[in-house]
């Protein structure tokens, strides 16, 4: 069973809740700063990159599919988001069916 449950807790009272059908890693939230004496001492200062982004080895075989040139139906539904590190696949299709997406470039 996919479900993932989030809970955000401020001061012993729930204030948020999400329930959704899928896993998740889950984190803690901590504040990024504090309040003291009526002033936040939080100071931004230059920002980095800390370690490295990682590649998804390649597959060695060949994806049986044809080339077509007609769009994708508009009942799939399809989302394709670039991010810095990946590449976001969203899509609507049925239990059990076979998707494989295709990169190439």
């Amino acid at each position: 069973k996919l479900e993932s449950i989030t809970v955000e807790w401020n001061h012993g009272v729930k204030e948020y809740e999400l329930s959704v059908r899928s896993n998740y890693y889950r984190a803690e939230k901590f504040p990024l700063y504090s309040k003291k004496g009526g002033e936040y001492d939080l100071q931004l200062g230059a920002g980095r990159v800390l370690g490295y982004l990682g590649e998804t080895a390649q597959m060695d075989y060949d994806i049986p599919a044809e080339e077509v040139s007609e769009p994708v139906p508009e009942k799939v539904d399809v989302r394709l988001t670039d991010e810095e590190d990946m590449f976001t696949f969203e899509a609507m299709f049925e239990k059990g069916q076979l998707v494989m997406l295709v990169l190439e470039g």
